[in-house]
């Protein structure tokens, strides 16, 4: 089994910096993607961060008995490293970043996720949504609660994020790989702009580099307002 991946960020055309940061590791087989939340202090220190520990977590985990337990350890650390840091220098107080993991393992698939970055899986013609976003919207859809009462201002409020001093519950997801099938992380400046039919159509072009590059393109026509990063996975 044959594995292409690249991976591809864009400050947008309307963000003063670039909050996101990926991994695209094809020699380890490790992909992450990671967004500073908005609103906290250097977003883009916690989302660097976070990739730089799960990266460095798992590349040492390489041949872990037991992925899912290696794959939560490498979470909870980034989640730890980002509050020590902010604690070691005050200016950095609040710091968050929102973070998707894919690592393969012995051709098996282990996702991860916090907040509204996102994993999808792709095999044409069809695309499906494997997170689920931790928002307030999302969290007041699952329990079939109405959004009227909630200020719109507070309905894209991440709900679960790294940088928290609460417990965080990781859940790990596993997919055997089969050839002919993709994944795509992206962050929210994709997701927000695009809809799943035209992202479906750009990732049916197949070539990492070329889907990365006119998903990119395309969130910037419809006006740049955000950082945008993916990171396009093919499994052949």
């Amino acid at each position: 089994m044959k594995i292409e991946a690249y991976g591809l960020s864009d400050i947008g055309l309307e963000r003063e910096t670039n909050q996101d940061a990926f991994v695209s590791d094809i020699q380890s087989n490790i992909f992450i993607v990671a967004d500073g939340i908005a609103g906290s202090q250097h977003g883009e220190v916690a989302s660097a961060l976070a990739c730089k520990t799960i990266h460095a977590d798992l590349k040492k985990n390489q041949k872990a008995p037991h992925p899912e337990d290696a794959l939560e350890a490498a979470i909870l650390h980034a989640n730890q490293n980002i509050l020590n840091q902010a604690k070691a220098n005050h200016s950095l107080w609040g710091m968050a970043t929102t973070v998707c993991v894919l690592w393969i393992q012995n051709e098996t698939a282990y996702l991860t996720h916090a907040g509204d970055s996102r994993i999808y899986y792709y095999q044409s013609p069809h695309l499906w949504q494997l997170t689920e976003d931790h928002t307030v919207a999302e969290q007041h859809n699952k329990l079939g609660l109405s959004l009227e009462t909630v200020d719109p201002s507070d309905k894209n409020k991440i709900t679960k994020y790294l940088g928290s001093e609460e417990l965080l519950s990781i859940e790990i997801e596993k997919k055997v790989l089969s050839p002919n099938e993709s994944y795509l992380i992206c962050t929210d400046g994709l997701s927000s702009q695009l809809a799943s039919g035209e992202i479906s159509k750009i990732l049916n072009l197949k070539k990492t580099d070329v889907v990365c590059d006119t998903l990119v393109k395309q969130a910037n026509a419809r006006g740049g307002i955000d950082n945008v990063t993916t990171v396009f996975i093919n499994i052949l």
